[in-house]
């Protein structure tokens, strides 16, 4: 959770992409939920899948100064290689990344700069991501979004300084770098 926890945390504190807002320059009728859907581009959201080398998941959306980012995996990450969504349209290219550390189980992350055509969203037509969890419990109900399962939710059955470890919360290879959240009454809160 360390490494991956703190630079998406400061892409989502500096520049969190919230419900109904794309970049300032870009001007977007949101819908009725207030995201951010069919603006003229593409759009992309947590759960997301990228695609460059290998496909991979997004994990939060948001910008920096007046450009849009979306982060995923560190693994994922190979310099300047242009990234795709689903459909094979390009989306933007991989600017910055961090590997992951081998079986140290510090994990990386990578930052995917998009193109001036393509919106963020801090959720998709189900659900929007509100906040930030820092301080996960056992018991929580938790979900995460991933391109290769999609949803599947479990429950924390043990929290660690690096790790969150639930049952039931399935996910395979494409699945990696993708938003693991829990439920809250104001929306949902990603956990962090």
């Amino acid at each position: 959770m360390g490494t991956v926890a703190a630079a998406a945390a400061v892409l989502a504190i500096t520049s969190w992409s919230a419900p109904g807002q794309a970049g300032a320059a870009r001007p977007c009728t949101p819908s009725p939920a207030g995201l951010i859907f069919g603006c003229g581009g593409p759009v992309v959201a947590p759960g997301d899948p990228v695609i460059a080398d290998g496909a991979c998941s997004v994990g939060l959306t948001g910008h920096i100064g007046a450009a849009e980012y979306a982060v995923t995996a560190g693994h994922c990450f190979h310099a300047g290689a242009q990234v795709k969504d689903a459909t094979g349209k390009p989306i933007g290219w991989y600017e910055f990344g961090r590997p992951d550390l081998g079986h140290t189980d510090q994990f990386g992350f990578a930052l995917i700069h998009l193109y001036d055509n393509v919106f963020t969203s801090a959720g998709t037509p189900t659900y929007h991501l509100a906040a930030i969890d820092t301080k996960p419990t056992v018991g929580q109900q938790i979900c995460k979004e991933g391109r290769t399962t999609r949803k599947t939710c479990g429950h924390i059955t043990e929290v660690s300084a690096e790790h969150i470890f639930a049952d039931s919360l399935f996910d395979n290879p494409g699945d990696t770098g993708g938003v693991v959240y829990r439920a809250a009454a104001a929306g949902q809160v990603w956990l962090g």
